[in-house]
């Protein structure tokens, strides 16, 4: 699956605001987004009263905005795991709902990758 924004699959795609844009969307769904030059900016408003509901959520780089995801998706079903790679190198693997892992560097990126396999079909 490829990301919507940049055609970049879901596995190689980095932690960015294009990749905070799509987990606004498919995961918490939001829908008031916008792009700003270079990135994906948003704001996130709830219902028709646009009071400010949060702006700016990194949920692919801030561990507090991750949990959102996590808390967003009931918080059950999810799996937590750190390994080392053959080579030694540290990487997370989350998973929600028994669907196919999130791997990456990084604790955020890999439960927002888990996130979007599990909530795009």
């Amino acid at each position: 699956m490829n990301c919507p924004h940049c055609n970049v699959h879901i596995d190689k795609h980095i932690a960015s605001r294009c990749f905070d844009a799509w987990v606004a969307v498919d995961v918490m769904g939001h829908t008031n987004i916008r792009k700003q030059e270079d990135s994906w900016e948003y704001c996130l408003y709830t219902g028709d009263c646009h009071e400010p509901y949060g702006v700016n959520c990194f949920f692919s780089t801030s561990i507090s905005s991750a949990w959102l995801v996590v808390e967003k998706l009931g918080g059950k079903g999810v799996g937590v795991d750190k390994y080392l790679d053959e080579n030694g190198v540290l990487y997370w693997e989350v998973g929600f709902f028994m669907k196919s892992p999130g791997r990456a560097d990084t604790a955020p990126l890999a439960i927002c990758r888990a996130a979007i396999k599990a909530c795009v079909a």
